[in-house]
Order: C-alpha cells, then structure tokens, then sequence
C-alpha cells in the first residue's frame, strides 16, 4: 500500500463519517423531512457487505470506512419509524443482499462488489429522480452529496493503490451517481432562489 493510498482511504473515512454525522445533525435539529428510510436502510445494508470485505482482505481501512458510520446510519433510521416503515426497510435491505451478499455467495466476492456498485447506484436513483421531477431540492444537502462524491474518489485512489478493481469500479458507479445528484440538487437550488 502507498502512502497515498494510505492518505486517501484515511481522508475518506473522515469525510464519510463527516456527512453521515452532518445528516444526523439535520434530523436531529429539523426532523425528518426528505429523509429517505428506504436510502438509509440500503446504506447501512451495504456498510455490512463493505465490513465483511475489508475483513476477506484484511484492510481495516476498507472495516473501517463502514464501521465507523454504522452506528450512526442505525441511529438515523431508528428516527425514522422502522416499525412503522416495516415493510419498506425489509425490502429495502432484502435488495441490497440480492445484489450484494447473494452475488457474493454465487460468484465470489469480485461479483458481490460488481453487485454493489448497482446496489449503490439503484439507491440514488430515488433521490435522482425527484430531483429532476420537483422544481425545488428541499431536503436535499449540496454539501453532503459533493462529501460523498469527493470521499468517493478518494476511495477509488485508495483501490486502486491495493489494486482491488472490482472495489474500485463499484466505487466509481457510487461516485458519479453522487455527482449526478449534487449537480441537479446545485441547478434546483439556484432556480429556487432566482424564483
């Protein structure tokens, strides 16, 4: 492992942690508007696929980046009303291990990370789409999604320094995704303020 690679996975964990914090921040202060138990649910679901990788290749940087975070995604969909949204957050997850966990079981964990990276994207198509729908982007952080989308690339640094491929593509279809919503959440905000 390089020192870049060592640099920028370190980076990412901070920056992950960062906006999962700052997201918790905003639930805490102004409730639960806009926030998706679906979107939360998919990414703690898949904080558990990443976990479980970084212990088959022992990197605790790669342990690390999801643990971390983990407690607090939880947390966020505690606020959510889990029990009444019960039907949702089963779905919810039970996508993510199709994609994920069950890939993996099939064709070794290259596969199950292929299977995340559609995991990934699938979980910002919701946010995608009603950003393009709605003329206003309330809810929705700038900040937060260009965190993920930078924290994103850092990962991918950080992949490609260990050369783990199929970590990095699944990192990258994340990443854009992330830039796709933080360029319509940018272009929804500046229209809402010109209005």
């Amino acid at each position: 492992m390089t020192t870049l690679g060592l640099w920028c996975g370190s980076i990412g964990i901070s920056l992950g942690l960062i906006t999962t914090l700052s997201q918790l921040i905003r639930v805490y202060r102004h409730g639960t508007e806009g926030v998706s138990i679906a979107t939360w649910t998919m990414f703690a679901t898949m904080g558990t696929f990443w976990i479980a990788y970084g212990i088959a290749i022992h990197s605790w940087m790669v342990i690390g980046g999801s643990l971390y975070i983990l407690p607090f995604q939880v947390w966020v969909i505690a606020k959510l009303s889990p029990l009444v949204n019960a039907n949702i957050v089963v779905r919810s997850a039970l996508t993510v291990v199709v994609m994920t966990w069950a890939m993996a079981l099939i064709g070794g964990w290259n596969l199950g990370l292929i299977g995340t990276g559609l995991a990934m994207s699938w979980n910002r198509v919701p946010q995608t789409l009603a950003l393009i729908r709605s003329k206003t982007a309330e809810g929705v952080s700038v900040t937060t999604w260009l965190g993920g989308a930078i924290a994103a690339g850092l990962w991918m640094v950080y992949y490609v320094a260990d050369h783990h491929w199929f970590a990095l593509v699944a990192t990258a279809m994340a990443g854009v995704g992330n830039i796709i919503i933080t360029v319509l959440a940018l272009l929804r905000h500046h229209q809402a303020r010109r209005a």
